[in-house]
């Protein structure tokens, strides 16, 4: 009984993810494939398993699955599947994943944000989600500069000019009215810690500011690697 107790722990905190994503690279020879199919199974693994810990207001204890969806960090697996299939997308899921990458580590560095959606509780490991918290802020960059590098092709149509930029503030923009607002006023959820009621405007301020800036930083940053590269 224990030993199934211990297996069935394993497999809810998503123990199994690392060895579906060796086996997903040897049937697929695409280490880009398999990385953002781990890295998006992990999330969804996680909130369809533990939605129950997650109650919004009087709303049904499912909506917590939902929330795989909800987060800006989500967007990017969405930016890496739109890329796989349209190359020339490239530009604009590299910038999502640069300011996906560098606000969560300059938020956590900067402005003290935490993860408010660790659920301290005994059948929950919270190593690995730390652990998973850090893979897909890091790998996912890792594998789009990896691509400009190894894929000549990629140099055409990698093109980091204003247009690119534009398109990359129209992404969050779009996130921000059509995902976070509408998700925050039915379920309550301010997602991030740095848009709770608790944070005064002027931090808000700063705080978006800081993410806009992270976008030039961004588009400059593939500039740069593509005139480098390419």
């Amino acid at each position: 009984m224990m030993q199934s107790n211990t297996i069935t722990y394993y497999i809810k905190n998503g123990f199994y993810i690392p060895f579906l994503h060796v086996a997903l690279y040897f049937l697929t020879n695409n280490l880009f494939l398999s990385t953002i199919i781990a890295s998006k199974i992990y999330p969804a693994n996680y909130y369809c398993v533990f939605y129950d810990h997650f109650q919004y207001r009087s709303l049904p204890k499912w909506v917590g699955i939902l929330k795989q969806f909800v987060r800006f960090t989500d967007t990017g697996h969405i930016a890496s599947f739109i890329y796989l299939f349209y190359p020339e997308f490239f530009p604009l899921a590299f910038n999502i994943h640069f300011v996906i990458t560098f606000g969560f580590w300059g938020s956590a560095l900067f402005f003290n944000m935490r993860d408010l959606d660790y659920r301290y509780n005994p059948e929950i490991n919270t190593t690995y989600i730390t652990l998973w918290s850090c893979v897909n802020h890091i790998a996912p960059l890792i594998l789009f500069v990896r691509e400009l590098w190894i894929k000549p092709d990629v140099c055409s149509h990698a093109i980091f000019n204003i247009n690119n930029l534009y398109y990359s503030y129209q992404w969050i923009y779009a996130w921000l009215f059509f995902i976070y607002m509408p998700w925050r006023m039915i379920t309550g959820d301010c997602v991030y810690s740095m848009l709770s009621h608790n944070v005064t405007l002027k931090q808000i301020i700063i705080f978006l500011s800081f993410m806009h800036i992270l976008f030039i930083a961004a588009n400059m940053s593939g500039a740069l690697l593509q005139y480098v590269h390419c």
